[in-house]
């Protein structure tokens, strides 16, 4: 761990994880699914670097540390994520499907970042399931409340969708979870949700209403564009609510 650790520069967390693992797979065997021709979706020299660090004695399990390397974005695979085995093709596909019907259809780079991300964690749910078991005491009003239609998109996705994957439905807050942070890493907000135009007007001066026009992402998680008039706008902000009840 630690010689992965110095060439990779592993958080303590993701040195635990590995540990872990590593500990497991010596133990119990082979308890992972391989892709087929696995070991050819990574550069040589990736792979060689990581059989380099390995003591002679545990090199058999060189294909389980790199592939924990990528679905931690540690590394990348060479060629097409669709390399990654016919089932992760068919849940990128599926999840595509459903967000360009959402969303409209993707520019090619959003949609290749998007694939990179959905590649990774479909490969990691399907062949490495012992990382479903990572704790993950979250409490989603975080995300209803910042991230309301990430989440609730990514919650209607796995009820509606996942079902087809009776082995995966009880890890349903897992999934969403994982499915809201890939949208938040790799697709900007503001390109999916139209602009809610907003005036600001309040008896705190000029300078407190730049102050708000600045920061608006910060008080509100919705894609916002300040105005000038309240003509222009869809929502007007203020602590005067008696002047603008008409």
């Amino acid at each position: 761990v630690e010689g992965v650790h110095r060439e990779y520069n592993l958080t303590r967390y993701e040195r635990k994880k590995l540990f872990h693992y590593i500990a497991i797979k010596l133990q119990a065997g082979k308890i992972s699914r391989v892709v087929d021709g696995g070991y050819d979706l990574f550069p040589s020299e990736s792979l060689e670097l990581v059989q380099d660090l390995l003591p002679a004695a545990y090199k058999e399990i060189d294909y389980h540390i790199i592939s924990w390397l990528f679905v931690n974005n540690k590394v990348e695979i060479k060629g097409m994520t669709g390399d990654l085995g016919s089932d992760t093709a068919q849940l990128n596909q599926k999840f595509m499907e459903k967000f360009e019907q959402r969303y409209g259809t993707l520019e090619a780079e959003l949609k290749h970042n998007l694939l990179q991300g959905l590649s990774r964690f479909h490969f990691n749910i399907l062949y490495r399931s012992i990382h479903m078991f990572d704790p993950l005491e979250l409490d989603a009003d975080f995300f209803t409340q910042y991230w309301s239609e990430f989440y609730r998109f990514a919650a209607e996705y796995v009820q509606n969708t996942i079902c087809e994957y009776p082995e995966l439905l009880k890890f349903e807050q897992f999934l969403a979870f994982h499915y809201t942070m890939i949208m938040i890493d790799n697709v900007p907000f503001d390109r999916l949700i139209k602009p809610v135009k907003v005036f600001i007007d309040f008896s705190y001066g000029d300078r407190y209403n730049r102050f708000v026009a600045d920061n608006l992402t910060t008080f509100i998680k919705i894609n916002t564009i300040a105005v000038d008039s309240i003509e222009q706008a869809d929502l007007v902000i203020t602590n005067e609510n008696d002047l603008y009840k008409a």
